[in-house]
């Protein structure tokens, strides 16, 4: 690892469920949690600094969670597979219900992001053990700066589970060049977690 390594706090699902949201925040001092009927809800935000890290993407092939087959970079695309955007400082919000049929939760982000690359072992990704997201090394300057919406979105039940995102990200590189990355992602497992439904795009 070089420098001054910032590890992402907020990918808690696999990485197919989470490509271009990812922005599942950290539960601790975030927020409250509520009890009703044996279900349990919770709505945690983080404001301005506190959002630092919280949501992190990237689309690296290599390593433990790489994103779903067929989604990945246009060729001329200014971010590379070995770089990833994270938060900086904005608002973050979560809201999640779990019960016994299941659990249901949206995750949004907006405001400020940079880009960095990626921490990486011999072409591969290091991953933060607790949360799932690629590190990012942030001892040098960004290569990217500017602002980011995200939104994410899971539905799990017994039968079957959907995840949904999409991001917004648009800014300047460190040469003063305008850069953005627009995406969307949805992806539907049944209940033998075999995909029924993939359908995402990335342009930059």
């Amino acid at each position: 690892m070089v420098g001054n390594v910032r590890k992402g706090l907020g990918r808690t699902l696999p990485r197919a469920a989470a490509l271009v949201g990812a922005t599942v925040l950290g539960l601790g001092g975030l927020g409250g949690v509520a009890w009703a009927g044996g279900a349990q809800t919770g709505t945690f935000h983080a404001h301005g600094a506190d959002a630092f890290g919280l949501d992190e993407l990237d689309l690296n092939p290599n390593g433990a969670n790489p994103p779903p087959p067929g989604i990945v970079l246009p060729a001329n695309c200014w971010l590379t597979q070995d770089e990833g955007i994270i938060s900086t400082n904005g608002n973050a919000i979560m809201h999640y219900t779990v019960n016994k049929t299941g659990d249901w939760f949206t995750t949004t982000y907006a405001g400020d992001a940079a880009v960095f690359p990626l921490v990486e072992n011999d072409g591969v990704p290091v991953s933060d053990p607790n949360t799932g997201n690629n590190e990012v090394d942030t001892s040098a300057a960004p290569l990217a700066t500017g602002h980011m919406t995200q939104w994410f979105g899971a539905e799990d039940n017994k039968q079957n589970s959907v995840q949904h995102a999409t991001v917004h990200f648009q800014g300047t590189d460190a040469n003063g060049n305008p850069v953005n990355l627009q995406g969307h992602f949805q992806f539907a497992t049944n209940a033998n977690g075999d995909p029924t439904a993939m359908v995402g795009s990335i342009s930059c």
